[in-house]
């Protein structure tokens, strides 16, 4: 399945394999087309969004997905087409992502015991819930600027948010909400596994662990 949402402030879902036999386009290389018609999905939650749905994450529990929608997250149940929790955040939803290690790299003792943690930032305040469904929040934190993003390193313990307004990076730790470090204009990226994995090509050739951009 697929989920859609956008300035319409309606939740679709489409059924990929039902499409798959009716619309596939020919194609050459090892991606499918297939053409998704509006007519075609069911609306889940309908006049439940007030405003444009900005994200929408999947959750461990296949039938359960997360919108973002202005100030607001909301939980859908797809075979009752229904939402069925809403939380109001500190302000706006600026990013809303799962952060999760690949299966092999995943320990117990990660912020959320191991499994994805949902990342939320709002306002001047970030939020994380873990759980099956992402309705447990473990923490959130109210900062002295706005949030424009937040990213969660599981396994440091630390998390580094976009400031708004600003071009700042600061990054805080995960115990307290301190700050420990900032940057400014530069954009670096840590690889915490060892091996291949993603940009990173691993040392084979000179290519440095970490990546400066």
């Amino acid at each position: 399945m697929i989920a859609t949402g956008g300035f319409e402030k309606k939740l679709r879902i489409f059924d990929l394999a039902e499409r798959r036999n009716q619309n596939s386009l020919p194609s050459s290389g090892p991606v499918e087309t297939v053409v998704l018609e509006a007519a075609t999905a069911f609306e889940i939650g309908a006049g439940v969004h007030k405003d444009s749905i900005k994200f929408i994450v999947w959750t461990d529990v296949p039938t359960t997905l997360v919108t973002a929608s202005g100030n607001t997250l909301r939980w859908f149940d797809i075979p009752t087409i229904s939402c069925f929790r809403e939380e109001v955040l500190d302000g706006e939803i600026k990013s809303c992502e799962v952060v999760a290690l690949a299966p092999g790299y995943r320990d117990p003792k990660d912020i959320g015991g191991g499994k994805p943690v949902l990342a939320v930032a709002a306002g001047k305040t970030v939020y994380f819930w873990d759980g099956d469904q992402f309705d447990n929040k473990i923490k959130s934190f109210e900062l002295t600027h706005g949030v424009a993003s937040v990213g969660l390193d599981l396994r440091g313990r630390k998390f580094a948010v976009g400031e708004e307004p600003g071009t700042w990076v600061r990054v805080y730790s995960w115990d307290d909400g301190s700050e420990i470090g900032s940057e400014d204009g530069t954009i670096k990226m840590w690889k915490n596994c060892e091996g291949f994995y993603g940009l990173w090509k691993g040392n084979a050739g000179g290519v440095p662990d970490r990546l400066t951009e």
